[in-house]
C-alpha cells in the first residue's frame, strides 16, 4: 500500500528489480534497489507519476550537467 500525501493511497504489486551494491568514495557501502509495478491499473499509473514526477525534475535540474 502506497500513500503518496494527498493524493490517497494506491494499492500496488512491486517486485524487486537489479539489486546492486556500491561503494562510496568514503567507503560506506550501499544497497541499491529498483522496482517494477505489477499488474497495476492505469488509474493508479497516472496517480503515481502525478506524485513522482515534480521531484525527479527537482532531482535532475540539481545534477551536474555533463
Amino acid at each position: 500500500m502506497l500513500q503518496p500525501g494527498g493524493f490517497g493511497s494506491l494499492r500496488v504489486d512491486q517486485k524487486i528489480a537489479a539489486p546492486r551494491q556500491s561503494t562510496a568514495p568514503t567507503g560506506e557501502r550501499h544497497v541499491v534497489i529498483g522496482g517494477r509495478f505489477v499488474g497495476m491499473p492505469g488509474v493508479a499509473g497516472h496517480t503515481l507519476l502525478r506524485v513522482v514526477t515534480p521531484p525527479e525534475a527537482k532531482r535532475q535540474a540539481l545534477l551536474p550537467r555533463r
